[in-house]
């Protein structure tokens, strides 16, 4: 089943989803850039006096390109929803009677995320 799922990013992100059924699908954003993270760190020491010593330190991290998840079909919940049927009240569904659901968990994983 080829399902056309609509864009869930700021991005203009083409996005096909070859979905079997019930399972969950994530798609990973096209051109992805791999993530990676900067550290850095300062050390200053200075003796005051004959006993005493200042020491001031700091520590930095930063990351870029992370990837997360986007729910592109989310769970509407509400009384009487329950992992055993979770599926059956996703937005876009169609479950017939024996409660098999056309595809469940639909996503997108882009690179749009940072960290200071």
């Amino acid at each position: 089943m080829e399902i056309n799922v609509k864009q869930v990013s700021k991005f203009a992100i083409p996005l096909v989803c070859l979905c079997a059924l019930g399972r969950a699908q994530a798609p990973v954003q096209s051109g992805m850039r791999p993530p990676y993270s900067q550290n850095w760190n300062l050390s200053i020491e200075r003796a005051i006096a004959r006993d005493y010593l200042l020491d001031v330190r700091y520590v930095g991290n930063k990351g870029t390109y992370l990837p997360r998840f986007i729910e592109a079909n989310p769970t509407i919940y509400g009384p009487g929803v329950n992992a055993d049927n979770n599926n059956e009240m996703r937005q876009y569904t169609t479950c017939n009677s024996a409660g098999i659901c056309n595809y469940g968990s639909v996503g997108l994983i882009p690179d749009d995320s940072n960290s200071t």
